[in-house]
């Protein structure tokens, strides 16, 4: 199954995944998360820490050198996070397809 692209509010797809990331700012270690969705400015993680709005940490997702990113909000065991610098649109296309859902 192919991943379902959703738009965002803000007019940038969205692409719904699951896959093993880990996060870190300068208040938090490095701690093990989910990448939930992805977009070439952002992505949602399910983590059980909390964050404050605004705390800059690093995203790493297995293959690619850390992305900055600021979080937007955190509920719900899950933080919203805006990344520094948006991605290439390639490299979204490439976190989706090795992190695709696959339906039951």
């Amino acid at each position: 199954m192919i991943p379902r692209p959703v738009k965002d509010t803000r007019g940038h797809l969205r692409v719904d995944v699951s896959l093993e990331t880990s996060i870190c700012s300068s208040s938090v270690r490095r701690v093990s998360a989910e990448l939930v969705d992805i977009s070439a400015t952002g992505c949602r993680v399910a983590t059980p820490i909390y964050l404050i709005d605004d705390c800059h940490l690093s995203v790493t997702i297995p293959g690619f050198s850390p992305f900055g990113a600021k979080v937007r909000w955190c509920r719900n065991s899950a933080l919203g996070l805006e990344f520094t610098r948006p991605l290439h649109p390639s490299v979204v296309d490439h976190v989706a397809r090795m992190g695709k859902r696959v339906s039951a």
